[in-house]
């Protein structure tokens, strides 16, 4: 059954200026799902994603939970062959799916355009200095610096709560109007898990970052994710704190800096400053065309330069102020003041909202799972495997031979290739074509149309038409031929001789110069070549006919 489908170019272009402008280069390769951890046979990813990218298909995108189960570890995106950058792309749909659900919507569109900075800067500047105003504070105040001289913390109360308050509940507002969206891709089936139990797992995946660890292309975003996360949670920690300190102990700040308090609050700052220097200078580590690649859209760069704003300028706060340096310390403090509004107030509209709909999607995925979903990504390519060496291929076929295994057999003739055998100086089993000889190591090959010759090891090869000679070793077979030196008399067919008549016409070996035999396989050692394929003597010339021996030596032998 046929799905009509209507494009919304609209979505396309925001993806787009979101940063997935290179989705039209996609040509489903699904290069992509081969590589991504989270891809499984019955839900592929991300390539059904970049069809509905290509296509427009808002719907599916935005209330697609594996979109935000994604930790945007770019192994897509640095094995695709075509440069369509899958990563890229998710994260626009991420920074989309945060405007889509906002509320209020209109709100949130300031934040998609640059242009509008100004203005959400101006916002908490005004709000504080009409605060200043009312309590007569619009100078700096002299003597010990105090910031409560220039906000009370009565002020700051009036200002903050319910400036975090709006934030935290538009952000579940947002949520919730995903997670209406994310539940029709389920619709029908049973959760394997409670909320509860899925919200634990996810709530120790999140302070483990063991997926963030696991990553390959962007393994290092580990070390600077996790020290932003804690230092970000201490901060806020000291700042609740300091909170209780004054409603049920009285204290004021400046706390002293052995405070355990002020402890936490000192460590936290540097666990943030460091965590966000980390993630700015990814960013520039790279070489170009890897830098390219990273994400660089306004919206990914406007927290990440928010928070490191309000790591910067709180750390300015204290140290101007052990410094003693007031005109500077107070503005600093204002600044400092207006960002972290600025932080907590848009948080559901800036990527800070992440917080909510990664979570959302990694808790409806842990509670419909089969198994504990767990973003494992790859390590990066492997290297090609090295050329084995040809040395280390023959020992390992020798292998057999020398522990009395079966040595290898070939239709036409030794070693353990299709079409013959070879030559070793030193063992193992011959991978050369059309028999060869074999000095010192293991069993040499067998043939029917006539193997090597072994001098110094296990048996010789048998062959119905001529065997080797083997020197210092077992009797040869008595089908086909073989010389022995010190032992008995050869038989009557085939073989070789040191120092006697030369060789059979079939199989053998000849030391010392005599011509090749005719047929396929043997070798020579010290002599001519051995023949190209087949027998014969290269250039296609008949090899000559041996001398009949004498009949002093026949007799002999008999």
């Amino acid at each position: 059954m046929s799905t009509p489908v209507a494009p919304d170019l609209e979505f396309i272009r925001s993806l787009k200026a979101f940063g997935g402008e290179n989705l039209k280069s996609c040509y489903q390769c699904a290069t992509c799902s081969v590589v991504c951890p989270i891809s499984t046979d019955d839900r592929p990813f991300p390539r059904p994603e970049m069809i509905h990218a290509q296509w427009g298909m808002k719907e599916k995108l935005v209330s697609d939970p594996l979109v935000w189960v994604c930790h945007n570890c770019r192994d897509c995106s640095s094995y695709c062959p075509r440069g369509a950058k899958p990563g890229e792309l998710l994260s626009a749909v991420r920074d989309y799916t945060i405007t889509h659900f906002a509320w209020p919507r209109p709100f949130a569109r300031l934040f998609n355009d640059a242009k509008y900075l100004p203005l959400l800067f101006a916002i908490p500047a005004v709000i504080l200095l009409v605060a200043l105003g009312i309590e007569g504070h619009l100078h700096i105040p002299e003597g010990e610096i105090v910031y409560s001289k220039l906000f009370s913390i009565h002020i700051l109360e009036y200002l903050y709560i319910p400036v975090s308050f709006f934030g935290f509940i538009a952000g579940l507002m947002g949520m919730r109007r995903y997670w209406t969206g994310i539940s029709a891709h389920r619709a029908g089936e049973s959760p394997r898990r409670t909320m509860a139990e899925a919200a634990v797992l996810t709530g120790k995946e999140i302070l483990s970052h063991t997926q963030f660890r696991k990553c390959s292309v962007e393994g290092k975003r580990y070390y600077g994710h996790l020290p932003m996360l804690y230092g970000f949670l201490g901060a806020f920690a000291t700042t609740t704190l300091v909170t209780l300190y004054y409603y049920l102990f009285d204290r004021l700040t400046p706390l002293p800096l052995y405070d355990p308090v002020k402890i936490l609050g000192n460590v936290s700052a540097v666990l943030l400053l460091y965590g966000c220097a980390r993630l700015v200078a990814r960013r520039f580590e790279k070489g170009p065309e890897e830098r390219n690649n990273l994400p660089s859209s306004y919206f990914d760069w406007l927290f990440l330069g928010l928070l490191t704003a309000v790591a910067v300028t709180g750390t300015l706060t204290e140290l101007t102020r052990l410094s003693g340096a007031a005109g500077i310390a107070y503005p600093t403090y204002f600044i400092h003041l207006c960002l972290i509004f600025m932080l907590l107030g848009y948080m559901p509209y800036s990527k800070f909202a992440h917080l909510f709909y990664r979570t959302a999607a990694m808790v409806h995925e842990k509670m419909y799972a089969a198994e504990e979903v767990a973003v494992v990504l790859p390590g990066p390519p492997e290297e090609p495997p090295e050329e084995v060496e040809e040395e280390e291929e023959e020992e390992e076929a020798a292998a057999p031979a020398a522990a009395g295994g079966p040595a290898a057999t070939s239709p036409l003739g030794g070693g353990g290739s299709p079409l013959g055998g070879g030559s070793k100086i030193g063992g193992g089993a011959p991978p050369s074509m059309f028999g060869g000889s074999k000095i010192g190591g293991g069993a040499p090959p067998s043939s029917p149309l006539g193997g090597g010759s072994k001098i110094g090891g296990g048996p010789p090869p048998s062959s119905p038409l001529g065997g080797g000679g083997g020197i210092g070793g077992t009797p040869p077979p008595p089908p086909g031929g073989g010389s022995k030196i010190g032992g008995s008399p050869p038989p009557p067919a085939g073989g070789s001789k040191i120092g006697g008549s030369p060789p059979p016409p079939a199989g053998g070996s000849t030391i010392g110069g005599s011509p090749p035999p005719p047929a396929p396989g043997g070798s020579k050692i010290g002599g001519t070549p051995p023949p190209p394929m087949f027998g014969g003597v290269p250039g296609g010339a008949k090899p000559p006919a041996p001398p009949a021996p004498p009949a002093e030596e026949e007799a002999k032998d008999e």
